[in-house]
């Protein structure tokens, strides 16, 4: 061989090296929704977000000698394992960018829906084209969690309300393609109008409550967890008042003021029966009777017709008052002199003695 050709191959086997050089793409991390690290090409959990943002953190390296051309970094989806995939997001890389150096690092961003991929089975992974080689990195897997919400998810009902409420539940994070159906329970309710994801009910009874609303959603025949809007009375309140006076000398009679319809006094008690006593007499008369002096509570029990409760209280003195006020003793009493003293019992009852006081 001459020098000529000597010198040709040489030539030929340096631009062979530099065209046919490989180039390696590594995804060195994954930012989920800018708060979680992702690396090591491991599974990537969208949880219950619908919408999700992916930042990849990639680095292109090439061999020293190796002339590379303009390419394009592709974020690559696939819906499964057999899936081609499909693009997210490009990015140009000009082959002055790696700036003499046999590396070139980058960051693509993309965003993903959760109905983009399934439960579990879907992948993402990068792809840089270049020279018509197309190199890529590992996949990472995607996976996400189907959830449901029941609206309301509480409910509270007035004693004697029978206005139709509705229900729904939405779902979120669902795969594409499946079949999504759900199963009802509401036995206390009617219904009056349906649709695949809502119901609306009406109370049978205004005074029996009905029972919680509860729907399971099924994925493909899979049931998922049922989801349950917990349903009770309203607490029960009145304005009524004890109607009577706050004194008593033997007996007293006492009433319940604007006591409303369907309601009805279940009980009434004394705080102190060896101080007082009380009893429910005709037309919802109270009758409290004296046993000695002291201060009571009367209490009395309003139920509603949905057998609900509330308590109604006042305090009254029983018989003569403990707390009896002295006068005539403003001035003081000189040696020798006297004065009047004048006692005022003031709930009136029993008697009051008065007495001249003489100082000596």
């Amino acid at each position: 061989m001459n020098a000529k050709n000597y010198f040709q191959v040489i030539f030929f086997l340096l631009i062979t090296s530099k065209s046919f050089g490989q180039i390696t793409l590594s995804l060195d991390q994954i930012y989920l929704n800018s708060q979680t690290s992702i690396e090591n090409c491991s599974t990537v959990d969208f949880g219950t977000t619908v919408n999700n943002n992916l930042v990849f953190y990639y680095t292109l390296e090439k061999s020293v000698n190796q002339a590379v051309a303009d390419g394009t970094i592709k974020v690559t989806l696939k819906y499964n394992s057999n899936s081609i995939g499909a693009v997210k997001a490009t990015q140009f890389v000009s082959s002055a960018s790696w700036n003499l150096t046999t590396q070139y690092s980058h960051t693509i961003s993309t965003n993903i829906q959760a109905s983009d991929i399934q439960v579990s089975g879907s992948s993402i992974l990068l792809e840089f084209i270049e020279g018509g080689f197309t190199y890529k990195s590992c996949e990472y897997s995607l996976i996400k969690t189907p959830t449901f919400t029941l609206s309301p998810s509480s409910l509270s009902l007035a004693c004697g309300n029978t206005s139709t409420r509705t229900f729904t539940v939405t779902p979120a994070n669902i795969p594409s393609g499946v079949n999504v159906t759900y199963n009802w329970s509401y036995s206390g309710w009617s219904l009056g109008s349906s649709t695949t994801t809502s119901k609306t009910l009406q109370p049978i009874s205004d005074t029996t409550l009905p029972s919680n609303v509860s729907v399971t959603p099924y994925i493909d025949g899979v049931a998922q967890q049922t989801k349950t809007c917990n349903v009770s009375h309203s607490i029960f309140s009145t304005s009524a008042t004890i109607e009577g006076s706050g004194s008593l000398c033997s007996t007293g009679t006492y009433s319940i003021n604007n006591l409303p319809n369907g309601v009805s006094i279940q009980s009434i008690s004394s705080s102190n029966t060896n101080i007082a006593t009380a009893s429910l007499g005709t037309n919802n008369n109270i009758m409290v009777t004296k046993v000695s002096n002291g201060t009571i509570t009367l209490s009395v029990v309003l139920q509603n017709a949905c057998s609900q409760t509330a308590t109604k209280t006042k305090n009254i003195q029983v018989g003569e008052n403990a707390n009896v006020d002295v006068t005539g003793l403003e001035n003081g009493i000189d040696a020798g002199g006297s004065v009047n003293l004048s006692l005022i019992n003031s709930n009136g009852c029993g008697e009051i003695f008065l007495q001249m006081l003489q100082v000596v």
